[in-house]
């Protein structure tokens, strides 16, 4: 049972992070959101991240315990980790922006 609840789990998450990479391409065609664009590097950890969630996803596709306790947990806390240092890169810009004058 958890590892389907967790197979739905991680395919929502690409949905959204889909979603989220088309939001993203239509702010870089408007001129007005410029100032608030992501660095490049918060960028590629969201690109990288969508990639792990990919392989994520497969990983937990296959069959049983094998397919969840090696290489599943392991990327989901890579991705988890990843996650917090893009989160923490973009968050950075966004202060410096709040506080300048």
């Amino acid at each position: 049972m958890w590892q389907n609840f967790s197979a739905w789990l991680l395919f929502a998450g690409l949905v959204f992070g889909a979603l989220a990479v088309v939001a993203g391409l239509m702010d870089l065609l408007r001129p007005r959101t410029r100032p608030l664009r992501p660095p490049f590097l918060s960028s590629l950890l969201y690109l990288i991240i969508l990639a792990l969630s990919v392989a994520n996803s497969l990983v937990h596709a296959g069959d049983g315990w094998a397919a969840v306790v090696p290489f599943g947990w392991a990327l989901s806390a890579v991705t988890f980790v990843l996650c917090l240092i893009a989160a923490a890169v973009s968050a950075r810009k966004y202060a410096r922006l709040a506080w300048r004058i």
